[in-house]
């Protein structure tokens, strides 16, 4: 890339909510460095927050201390209008899971009839237009993409 700044943000973090905090503002920041656009920025960053908040609040059963890897990679975009493609990566070795098997919530069905949980997966979905999961050498691996346009 063109910009003065790594492309790669890499992360290692702690399976506590309280870590979460400092990942997003250093998500932020690189964003802000790379000169993505508000709006694009903050969508980035709802996408880190629900992902990395599922893998520290259900990835291991146990209360130990855990970590995983968040990547965060941005190259120049194919498209005609400037801007990023950012892939996101997770890596963990928590329990198996599958986000395509996840069951799909009825968004129809009265607030208090709705079975919980889904909602996030399918709000990222609908922000991103890559979506990959593959469990490898007791390993979840999740990779999303997304197009952010410059400010």
């Amino acid at each position: 890339m063109s910009l003065d700044i790594p492309d790669v943000l890499e992360l290692r973090v702690q399976n506590d909510l309280v870590s979460l905090g400092t990942v997003l503002d250093e998500v932020e920041a690189f964003l802000v460095g790379l000169r993505v656009a508000a709006d694009p920025c903050a969508q980035v960053m709802l996408i880190v927050d629900e992902l990395a908040s599922n893998v520290v609040k259900y990835a291991w059963p146990t209360t130990e201390v855990h970590s995983f890897l968040l990547r965060l990679r941005a190259t120049p975009a194919t498209d005609m209008e400037p801007g990023l493609r950012l892939v996101i990566e997770l890596e963990d070795d928590g329990v198996a899971f599958d986000p395509a098997a996840a069951p799909v919530p009825d968004l129809e069905a009265p607030l208090g009839a709705r079975e919980e949980g889904g909602v996030g997966w399918l709000l990222v979905r609908s922000m991103t237009d890559e979506f990959a999961h593959r469990r490898a050498d007791g390993r979840n691996h999740l990779r999303v993409g997304t197009f952010a346009r410059l400010a």
